[in-house]
């Protein structure tokens, strides 16, 4: 009787272990099965289909910064979906993505113009400048984001005293010493000097026609640059630059970049002397203006990215530009006092011609 008992008593605690048991794997079942299908690209969940509009010229290095974008981002980044931005290509009506310029007024129009034929715009007789107050601090204006920057600086050597407003504006410069270096064959180099010396205050500059063919006639005839400078270049320049001459140069960071560690740690960096406290920052931007999306939707996540201080440090090292992001740190001296004067500027200002 007791041995009877004895085993209904196993069988039943048999019984119960097998329940556990199954109850355990089934259990496990589901969890692994959950988590497959959580986890598993779902085939019917929509994917937007963007279209990039970039500027010809930085078409190539756009490419090699959606290649280093993280995996999740691989459906965005299509063979054929970056297209080169041109003033008579327009957006189909039904298209969506981004534009990615340095000609952010460009860029906007044909946002707002999309799906209908773009005029070609027509010729400025002036350089057409635009003044942002504290853009790094929103690193937005409007629609457009700034991702990346070229900031222009006063270059001379550790061993060459800084440049004075004084110097700059002083009538005859024939006999002050030094030179101010300007690579003449560069169109955009001379409109820069040109603006500078137009500028009437913070962010805004003389447009009247006679009066800037005038100064950017006689940038050469002051005694201030280098004799024939109309006819210099840019390699020109910099090797003067970094050479014996007491010498000085305004010209964008990317000109420096791509110098070697050991020239870059000759050179220092300063803004363009100007009266008051407050001072302006000569810029090319490059700007992203998304079109067609929904901000809400599955491309927040990549706008989200483009704009991180991690997207902006690839941008940047492919380009030779400054990013936008506070948080990218600098690659040398050179790029902490651009990050530090992009930070700090009053205004950052600039123009197409």
């Amino acid at each position: 009787m007791s041995s009877k008992r004895t085993s209904n008593k196993y069988s039943s605690k048999k019984k119960i272990f097998k329940t556990k048991l199954l109850l355990l794997i089934v259990g496990i079942f589901v969890l692994v099965i959950g988590s497959i299908l959580f986890f598993y690209p779902k085939k019917n969940a929509k994917t937007t289909n963007v279209v990039w509009y970039v500027d010809e010229g930085i078409a190539t290095n756009w490419e090699k910064i959606l290649a280093e974008a993280p995996k999740e981002f691989a459906p965005y980044h299509k063979e054929g979906s970056v297209k080169i931005l041109g003033s008579e290509t327009p957006i189909p009506a039904d298209a969506s993505g981004f534009v990615v310029t340095t000609k952010r007024l460009a860029g906007v129009q044909l946002k707002n113009n999309q799906g209908s034929e773009q005029n070609s715009a027509s010729k400025e007789e002036l350089p057409i400048i635009f003044a942002y107050e504290r853009l790094a601090r929103t690193r937005r204006y409007g629609d457009a984001y700034v991702l990346a920057l070229d900031p222009w600086f006063i270059f001379n050597k550790r061993t060459t005293p800084s440049l004075t407003r004084e110097r700059i504006i002083a009538p005859d410069q024939s006999n002050l010493g030094g030179l101010l270096l300007l690579p003449g064959r560069d169109q955009k180099a001379v409109s820069s000097w040109t603006a500078r010396l137009l500028q009437e205050s913070p962010g805004r500059f003389i447009q009247d026609k006679a009066m800037w063919n005038e100064v950017r006639r006689n940038l050469f005839q002051t005694g201030a640059f280098q004799d024939g400078g109309f006819s210099y270049s840019w390699n020109e320049v910099i090797f003067t630059l970094l050479g014996n001459t007491e010498c000085w140069v305004y010209a964008p960071v990317s000109r420096l970049r791509t110098l070697p560690d050991y020239r870059t740690t000759q050179i220092e960096a300063f803004v363009f002397p100007e009266p008051g406290d407050s001072f302006g920052l000569q810029a090319e931007l490059l700007w992203l203006i998304p079109f067609g999306l929904d901000n809400a939707g599955d491309t927040k996540n990549l706008l989200d990215w483009l704009n991180s201080a991690e997207a902006q440090s690839v941008i940047a090292a492919v380009t030779t530009w400054i990013p936008a992001h506070p948080d990218c740190p600098p690659y040398n001296p050179v790029a902490q006092t651009a990050r530090i004067a992009w930070l700090t500027s009053s205004f950052v200002w600039e123009f197409t011609e």
